[in-house]
């Protein structure tokens, strides 16, 4: 079972199923903002998310990075990255976890290091991800740094 989702995760979450539960049965006809250049926006919360990934940021800090209300934040990030804020976090937390299991880093050490609360949360989103479990990952690492070394 998952661990509880981090306050950014079920901040986004929450705003989305408001969002929707608005738009199909608010009165009136929907009538949504449309979205502009928010680039910049979103590259300064992408850059935020990249160098402060270990951290528990909420979807409030990042949207005031922004500049933008939670719920723009969360429409322009999917639009722009393909990914939620929260989503976008973990994949960042889970290459950098890999390049530390890389490095000869232990599991339990990697998912401490890059902000998730403890091995099983980190091994349940790195399966979810890659399709396997870190510890896979390190035997596809043995095996190939044997294999060159045998070349």
């Amino acid at each position: 079972m998952d661990s509880k989702p981090s306050a950014m995760e079920s901040s986004s979450l929450l705003r989305e199923f408001v969002g929707e539960i608005i738009l199909r049965y608010g009165k009136g006809p929907a009538t949504t903002l449309k979205l502009g250049n928010e680039r910049g926006p979103v590259k300064r919360v992408r850059d935020c998310l990249e160098s402060r990934y270990a951290e528990n940021l909420t979807l409030e800090e990042l949207a005031r990075i922004a500049n933008l209300s939670p719920f723009h934040l969360i429409r322009v990030f999917r639009k722009e990255v393909g990914l939620p804020p929260h989503a976008y976090q973990t994949r960042v937390r889970l290459n950098r976890a890999k390049e530390l299991l890389a490095k000869g880093a232990p599991i339990g050490e990697a998912a401490l290091n890059t902000g998730f609360f403890d091995q099983s949360h980190f091994t349940n989103h790195f399966r979810k991800v890659f399709s396997f479990p870190p510890g896979v990952y390190l035997k596809g690492l043995t095996s190939s740094s044997n294999y060159s070394q045998d070349r």
